[in-house]
């Protein structure tokens, strides 16, 4: 009886501990519906509306950031016609999107400023994307951005998040109508059961009790644990299968005359990169995560959520990035 009376005061610790972590991080217009950001996909899922301009707060303690979406529903300005400038598009996730940061903090937009301080003549496009799975980025590029940008050069930024990404509860629960997306967004997902069924029950109790916070942080809970098990149960049969979406990719790419470049980012949470770095020799990934780069400048890496490159990250990448290009071009 006293080990069940422990094991209860434990559990219940945990949970307070996760829940106090989550309230403390995100403040309450975090968790405020937004249905305009978004919009159905039939391909997608969801993409971001173009032409747009939302504020949204990332941590309790900063105020909330501008978030500009241009007319083909990426981060910064207007893309206009390709000119005879090298034109660079820099694909990723929330990291790449610049989450947590004003857009001149993104990376590219550092890239694209080092670059003018060398007179060197690029555009350098954001396309970076939140709540994205490899499987959306990938088929994002092809379906879309490739046709409608034709860059010169392309790097393609891997993360554990491409694993997870569909599970991240702050974007998909912000979705109005849930219920009409999940079964696309189910086609992309990988073991996506435990979240969809948790986020449709917690989305219908937000309508009735309009509780976007409180409800929020329970799903954030969840989904956290769920992660864990996600990334747990990535097994060889997954490597197989992010071997043959890449492999794809890149003779899709190559067709089109394109460079591209893989890397991995710089990440706290080493769990889910195994995949990746399994493949390394066969794409040449360049793994940042192994770069002296970040490991010697003394500089904060990640926001406040531990898990989002900062502006200083972002100084050394594009750094990185700029004689990376210079090298080979």
């Amino acid at each position: 009886m006293k080990s069940f009376k422990v094991i209860l005061v434990t559990i219940i610790f945990i949970i307070s501990f996760g829940v106090f972590l989550v309230f403390d991080s995100y403040p309450a217009s975090y968790w405020e519906i937004q249905p305009t950001i978004f919009q159905l996909d039939e391909n997608l899922g969801f993409i971001r509306q173009p032409s747009q301009i939302y504020f949204r707060a990332n941590t309790s303690n900063n105020p909330a950031i501008e978030y500009r979406i241009n007319n083909l529903g990426l981060r910064g300005s207007d893309i206009i016609a390709k000119t005879n400038r090298p034109r660079v598009l820099l694909v990723g996730s929330s990291q790449i999107f610049g989450q947590g940061l004003a857009e001149n903090e993104t990376s590219s937009a550092i890239l694209l400023m080092k670059l003018k301080e060398r007179n060197l003549n690029f555009d350098v496009i954001n396309a970076g994307f939140l709540a994205y799975s490899l499987d959306q980025k990938i088929k994002l590029l092809k379906t879309q951005l490739v046709d409608k940008l034709q860059p010169d050069q392309i790097f393609f930024f891997l993360s554990p998040i491409d694993f997870t990404s569909l599970r991240q509860n702050a974007f998909i629960l912000n979705l109005y109508n849930y219920n009409e997306v999940s079964d696309s967004l189910s086609e992309v997902s990988v073991n996506e059961s435990f979240f969809y069924r948790s986020s449709k029950v917690l989305h219908t109790l937000n309508e009735k009790l309009n509780m976007p916070r409180t409800l929020g942080v329970i799903h954030t809970f969840l989904n956290k644990i769920n992660n864990f098990f996600v990334l747990a149960k990535i097994a060889p049969h997954e490597t197989k299968r992010i071997r043959k979406l890449l492999e794809e990719l890149k003779l899709f790419i190559q067709n089109k005359n394109i460079k591209i470049t893989f890397f991995i980012l710089p990440e706290n949470d080493l769990e889910g990169l195994h995949q990746y770095e399994q493949l390394e020799k066969q794409f040449d990934i360049i793994n940042l995560n192994k770069n002296r780069i970040f490991q010697e400048n003394k500089v904060r890496l990640y926001l406040e959520d531990n898990y989002h490159l900062s502006s200083e990250a972002n100084n050394i990448l594009a750094d990185y990035l700029k004689t990376y290009l210079i090298s080979f071009n």
